[in-house]
């Protein structure tokens, strides 16, 4: 079995790099930890590296990364980063393309509390190139020495490492993502590669808890649909624990405050957002006073009358009062949960109707009496039982009677 060593990441290398202060075969190569990477076209890997401190974008040929990945996992590696090419602007971030680099070892968590670095992107051609003293290898000095394996670490997390001094020498502990820790974003600087995140949005919708069944146990999920104060929307999903933790705070139209550390591709087939959020049992969700910056649920309405010319399966908001409403019904489901439906007839002022089909938490919580004006938020339309009609959707929002100058005209 390998034996661990204690390895130092290079205090300031990030500025040192992307300052154009550090320069290759200059000095000591800096020695950084890789906490994500991602295979893009052209041969080439997107990578984040950490200092502990700071983290940065780097583009990394194919042929070193599979000389890195034959050496063991890249998740948490420690690095010594040996060629580089000068730091370049992309996609409005400074980044370098590195040439090679080594595996020094590996830990089981992101070393440090990393932020983004922000420094100046302007003439960076021209900055000063001074020759720095060797980064510190003394680790009773350097808050980000941490013992590495020359294996990779089995069943490694993607949590945060603390290092706790206990005498001359340190504990790494693994400790989840606080607020305090991480800057906030708004939803649209979002990107799959971010090692964590924080947003303070509004949730527009929530989905009801599924549970599950799979070769690996019992499972549960829950999704919620959110809005920043720029407007900027994504989808997050809890599973497992994360769902007993936080889907009580995912309110309808409360605000809340989501520092987690998964951010992916969005599946078209279940959100019409580009990336969505996984939120998991070591994030954190708080609910935040409402200050009234982050707008509310709004409304694009379709007109009844125009539901023939849609597509099935079409994704709308309606307006309507409600003609007529049938009595709660529930029934089994195939997976043996009980499941609640509520039909409706709603008509507009365009002098149509069409039948309204509430489903789950929506049939549950929605008596609406003759009369009543419903706005719908993400409704499906649906030819079920021939003509058209709507059905409510798992992220969908219903308000009564609503105060909008709309209901009254």
């Amino acid at each position: 079995m390998a034996h661990a060593r204690n390895v130092s990441l290079t205090p300031g290398g990030v500025h040192l790099i992307l300052s154009n202060i550090l320069q290759p075969g200059t000095h000591q190569p800096p020695v950084l930890q890789v906490l994500r990477c991602q295979s893009m076209p052209n041969q080439q890997w997107q990578v984040i590296l950490s200092d502990g401190e700071h983290y940065m974008y780097a583009l990394v040929e194919d042929r070193v990364m599979q000389a890195l990945r034959s050496a063991g996992d890249t998740l948490n590696a420690v690095v010594e980063v040996r060629q580089w090419f000068p730091p370049q602007e992309m996609h409005g971030r400074l980044a370098v393309s590195i040439q090679d680099m080594a595996i020094l070892g590996h830990t089981a968590c992101t070393i440090g509390k990393p932020q983004m670095w922000l420094g100046q992107s302007a003439n960076v051609q021209s900055l000063p190139h001074p020759s720095p003293e060797p980064p510190t290898t003394d680790v009773a000095r350097n808050p980000y020495s941490v013992p590495v394996r020359a294996s990779p670490v089995a069943g490694a997390r993607a949590g945060m490492c603390e290092l706790q001094q206990q005498g001359n020498r340190w504990k790494r502990t693994e400790t989840a993502l606080k607020a305090d820790d991480v800057p906030l974003i708004a939803i649209s600087q979002l990107e799959p590669m971010l090692p964590h995140f924080r947003i303070r949005a509004r949730v527009l919708g929530r989905s009801s808890v599924r549970r599950f069944r799979n070769v690996r146990g019992d499972g549960q999920c829950a999704s919620v649909e959110l809005v920043d104060r720029e407007r900027g929307a994504i989808r997050a999903t809890l599973f497992g624990k994360a769902v007993d933790q936080f889907f009580g705070l995912l309110i309808p139209q409360k605000i809340v405050e989501i520092v987690g550390s998964s951010v992916k591709t969005g599946n078209p087939r279940f959100t019409p957002h580009p990336l969505e959020i996984t939120i998991g049992d070591r994030d954190s969700v708080k609910g935040m006073e409402d200050d009234g910056s982050i707008p509310g649920v709004e409304y694009n309405f379709t007109s009844i009358s125009r539901l023939p010319e849609l597509p099935t399966e079409a994704i709308v908001d309606i307006a309507g009062v409600v003609m007529e409403t049938q009595a709660l019904v529930s029934f089994a489901t195939k997976s043996g949960e009980t499941r609640s439906r509520r039909n409706m007839v709603l008509a507009d002022g365009s002098g149509t109707s069409c039948k309204l089909t509430l489903w789950g938490a929506h049939a549950d919580s929605l008596e609406a009496r003759p009369g009543v004006v419903l706005f719908l938020r993400s409704v499906r339309v649906s030819d079920f039982g021939g003509g058209r009609s709507v059905e409510s959707t798992d992220l969908g929002f219903i308000e009564a009677d609503s105060d909008d100058q709309r209901a009254f005209s």
